[in-house]
């Protein structure tokens, strides 16, 4: 917002102008504040959790029903985290638009610098800089959030070797494991797209042959990945315009030809009029 408001001073534009684009940016900033300050409360209840089940475990007098406790709230824990999103349609309008922001800004980054204006560009990079750190915050929070609640509970588990008194408790602490072990918590936007760390990385390499074959694996894919799908999009928009330039400086050379070869022409008319 204060990169919003230093350009639209620099460019001596009315104020006018540049406050829809605060407000929007105080829009998206809110919609992801709301679900990552949740993620962030729920990693620390877990953690907490965590703390005294590490204890317990040192305890020899260690109790089954104990055990079913912990597992239990585990349970509501992983049921909690993916169901975070409580208006899944806002919430994938807001990603959307956060991945059609970050794709223009860098696409117009892109042409200010092939264009010379170096200033420019690097100024629409730094506005546009925020909408991908966004994205990142809406992926990673609720990755290290599910990650405390499933991979560090099955290594506290795993590297449990207390013998307790009685024989129940090692079923009830096997059966919690294989409960974690096949239960992964991962926060979804309805289905659509998960908010995880993979999603967030580029991974995929890119062929501009390929277009429709990632086009079809990124609608057929539920959890696809935000950085490929930007650089993506900017690589085909500049292929695109530059395919019209092309377009256009031919076409405006075949018609310097032609003019050039009426101007031939009619100067040979002439020519030949003034020898007869």
């Amino acid at each position: 917002m204060y990169l919003t408001w230093a350009l639209v001073v620099e460019t001596k534009k009315n104020v006018s102008e540049g406050l829809p684009h605060v407000f929007v940016n105080f829009l998206l900033s809110f919609a992801v504040a709301v679900p990552t300050i949740c993620c962030l409360r729920l990693r620390t209840f877990a953690s907490g959790l965590l703390s005294a089940l590490r204890q317990d475990l040192a305890n020899p007098d260690l109790t089954p029903e104990r055990v079913l406790k912990y597992r239990r709230t585990w349970t509501h824990l992983t049921n909690l985290s993916s169901g975070f999103i409580v208006t899944p349609v806002s919430m994938l309008l807001v990603t959307v638009l956060l991945v059609i922001l970050s794709t223009l800004h860098s696409y117009e980054t892109v042409e200010r610098l092939t264009a010379g204006e170096a200033q420019v560009g690097c100024m629409i990079w730094l506005i546009g800089v925020p909408f991908l750190f966004l994205l990142f915050v809406l992926c990673e929070i609720p990755h290290r959030s599910a990650d405390v609640i499933r991979r560090r509970f099955m290594n506290v588990l795993q590297m449990s070797y207390c013998r307790y008194r009685d024989d129940r408790s090692y079923h009830e602490l096997h059966r919690f494991l294989e409960i974690i072990w096949w239960n992964s918590p991962v926060m979804t936007i309805s289905g659509y797209f998960e908010l995880q760390r993979s999603s967030f990385k580029a991974v995929c390499a890119y062929d501009p042959n390929q277009v429709k074959t990632h086009c079809l694996v990124l609608i057929h894919s539920c959890s696809f990945q935000i950085v490929t799908v930007i650089v993506t999009y900017v690589i085909v928009i500049l292929q695109f315009h530059l395919s019209i330039n092309n377009s256009a400086e031919l076409t405006r050379w075949n018609g310097t030809q032609a003019m050039l070869s009426v101007n031939e022409s009619v100067t040979a008319t002439v020519t030949n009029k003034h020898k007869t």
